[in-house]
């Protein structure tokens, strides 16, 4: 593929997004902004990390709901998503 062209960098101003400081430098396989609900879908992927995270560490269903501001049942369909995964 190679590198863009430099008159197309001319006025490039790399401002990343809110989960990459730097386009460039992103740590995404595929931009989010290219991507169908690609924000959303990132955005939900990050909670059910850490809903899981907080579950394997010992925290409730309710307590985690409360803490992240979503459902129980938004809570328990993640982790039920996370099983059939593994």
């Amino acid at each position: 593929m190679g590198l863009p062209r430099e008159d197309l960098l001319e006025h490039y101003r790399d401002e990343g997004c809110e989960l990459a400081r730097s386009c460039l430098n992103c740590p995404f396989p595929h931009c989010i902004e290219d991507m169908p609900r690609g924000r959303q879908r990132q955005r939900k992927e990050i909670r059910n990390r850490e809903i899981f995270r907080s579950y394997s560490q010992g925290e409730g269903v309710k307590q985690i709901a409360h803490r992240l501001k979503v459902s129980e049942r938004t809570v328990q369909r993640a982790l039920k998503e996370r099983q059939k995964v593994l």
